[in-house]
């Protein structure tokens, strides 16, 4: 004959410890998500820092993102052809910039270059990092603010941003936001 085999219950216990465990996870999890939010809306976002361009190619235009870039409408033959002789221009100015020069960012042209040189003393990338580096936030946007100036009195969007993104990707903490560019009318 066979023995009934009883079956074994579980103690109280171990079932309190394992609903327990659930229940502090679940608020520790909750507590991490609140952190990581507030933490993302803290630090610079380069996502943010979207720029506006025509699109040059054969092929059909990306709707997504792509180097901070995003194409609204594509360009005729001549604007396409200035923005190819303007690429050409620039990049045989560069090959003959130094590798440290601030030129080397990109949108920054001379009259930024000679900005930063005057207001603070800043002539390649190194000093721009160390000087950024021991600044704090309203600091930083001063100086880029001061230094990315139009001689109209305006503020180059497009060069401050791209200032932004060269700093982040160098591993600079709390830096001031990106401002927004506004879409260009077709």
């Amino acid at each position: 004959m066979r023995k009934k085999m009883r079956k074994r219950r579980r103690p109280r216990i171990f079932l309190t410890y394992f609903y327990l465990t659930i229940f502090f996870n679940k608020i520790i999890l909750e507590i991490e998500i609140r952190v990581q939010n507030s933490f993302e809306k803290m630090t610079f976002d380069p996502r943010k820092c979207i720029e506006y361009s025509l699109w040059c190619g054969k092929k059909t235009m990306p709707k997504e993102i792509k180097n901070n870039k995003l194409y609204y409408r594509k360009g005729s033959s001549t604007e396409c052809l200035k923005i190819g002789i303007g690429a050409g221009i620039a990049q045989e100015k560069k090959n003959h910039y130094k590798e440290e020069d601030v030129r080397n960012i990109r949108y920054i042209g001379d009259q930024y270059a000679l900005n930063f040189k005057k207001k603070y003393k800043i002539s390649t990338l190194t000093q721009l990092i160390t000087k950024i580096k021991s600044s704090t936030k309203e600091e930083k946007k001063k100086i880029l603010q001061g230094a990315l100036t139009r001689r109209n009195g305006g503020l180059d969007k497009r060069a401050y941003n791209s200032v932004l993104i060269y700093l982040y990707n160098r591993r600079i903490s709390n830096l001031p936001p990106c401002i927004k560019e506004t879409k260009p009318k077709n």
